[in-house]
């Protein structure tokens, strides 16, 4: 992974104040990469740096388990968490998601009893709410909020729009 102590230092002298990481799983796998054990030390050298950082972790079907275990890693660890289901652009099918609404308000009553659940209640609700097979009224808009940089750095204005354009070569 291109995060490493001297990444981090870089990054914290050009100032950046907010960094969010995408870990889906505890290990790597066929699936992802993105895992919270090969990242653990990273995590604990970033939690005693001058920024704020989270978790984003994406709850895919049939692994809503390992969900639960990022979660309360990161809960040991003081690390904000959040999580989204793998999409359609905006749709899922609930039916492949069927234990998937127990984790959602599971991560509710973690966020009511003072853990670092770093979704908002009204995206817990969201997810309930699309669990149920109601549809949302919008969809991504790519870029409006913030940017993500991919394991092999690439700049990506949204997750689910790759790009090829090397973090390193962007420029204000």
């Amino acid at each position: 992974f291109l995060l490493d102590h001297d990444r981090i230092e870089q990054l914290i002298d050009l100032g950046v104040k907010h960094l969010q990481l995408s870990i889906d799983a505890m290990e790597p796998s066929k699936v992802s990469r993105k895992a919270f054990n090969p990242m653990r030390e990273k995590l604990a050298y970033l939690v005693e740096k001058p920024i704020w950082m989270a978790v984003h972790a994406v709850v895919m079907p049939g692994a809503v388990d390992e969900a639960r275990q990022v979660a309360e890693a990161c809960f040991e660890m003081d690390i904000p968490v959040g999580f989204s289901m793998v999409h359609n652009h905006g749709q899922i099918d609930p039916a492949v998601y069927e234990d998937c609404a127990a984790f959602y308000e599971w991560l509710e009553e973690q966020k009511l009893n003072g853990k670092s659940v770093d979704t908002p209640y009204s995206g817990l609700h969201f997810r309930r709410e699309m669990l149920r097979g109601k549809s949302p009224e919008w969809t991504c808009l790519a870029g409006a909020k913030s940017f993500y940089v991919t394991t092999d750095g690439k700049f990506q204005f949204c997750h689910h729009m790759r790009s090829d354009v090397d973090l390193l070569s962007v420029r204000r």
